[in-house]
């Protein structure tokens, strides 16, 4: 029996053209705990996870690219903080290395303690709690690579659109990425937005999850299609 979802994930690769076949098997046995899709002009990511899964969704991450040095920073993470959700994500197209997610919810400094593991310069990580501020928790982390070289994606909750969504920052050992990202919550589907269209008309969706913007990149929707993981709100 074929997971939940494959077959929208299916219509989906149809609608941009781009071939799914090398990266269904090997998210398959998540994808009935968790699956997310985020649509851009260009393509779409998988995203799907789970708790207690952290090697198993490191292996998977392997299959599909992801450098070492990422993968064992997630799976540090998730072992000295083993009860947060755990996620994968995966460009169907191969356009950008998977993620690897952990939820950490950690206080701020707790959380930035991780960053200093890693080997990220102290004067980095106090730059980034500063552009974290006025924040006090550490919602999430994102582990990948960019050019061979870590980077994580740190996530705290803000004001976003006049409700609470996401803020995140980026950085590599030596620096702070300028693309700030802002993840707006519970947005409607705008129709003067091409992919939020897309997003309606293949998924037959009336809200989205999220859509993120920042200022070098264009819009990306997200859309949880099972086991909606509900944002804490209080968590600020």
């Amino acid at each position: 029996m074929r997971p939940d979802g494959i077959a929208e994930i299916e219509r989906l690769a149809h609608a941009y053209g781009i071939d799914v076949a090398p990266v269904l098997p090997v998210l398959a046995p998540f994808l009935a705990s968790y699956l997310e899709l985020a649509l851009d002009d260009g393509g779409f990511e998988i995203i799907t996870g789970g708790k207690g899964v952290a090697p198993a969704l490191a292996d998977a991450a392997a299959a599909l690219g992801l450098a070492a040095t990422a993968r064992t920073a997630f799976l540090a993470a998730a072992a000295a903080h083993p009860d947060g959700m755990l996620g994968l994500k995966v460009d169907v197209g191969g356009r950008t290395a998977p993620t690897l997610y952990h939820r950490t919810m950690l206080p701020l400094e707790a959380g930035l303690r991780i960053l200093r593991a890693y080997a990220i310069d102290a004067a980095v990580v106090a730059a980034l709690a500063a552009r974290l501020a006025p924040a006090r928790t550490l919602y999430g982390l994102g582990f990948t690579t960019s050019a061979g070289e870590l980077r994580v994606k740190t996530y705290v909750l803000d004001d976003v659109a006049g409700r609470v969504g996401f803020r995140s920052v980026r950085v590599t050992a030596h620096r702070i990425e300028d693309d700030e990202r802002s993840y707006e919550a519970e947005a409607p589907v705008d129709a003067s937005l091409a992919v939020a269209q897309r997003a309606a008309s293949v998924l037959g969706v009336t809200a989205l999850g999220h859509v993120a913007r920042s200022r070098r990149r264009g819009p990306k929707v997200y859309v949880e299609r099972i086991g909606a993981i509900r944002t804490d709100t209080g968590a600020r």
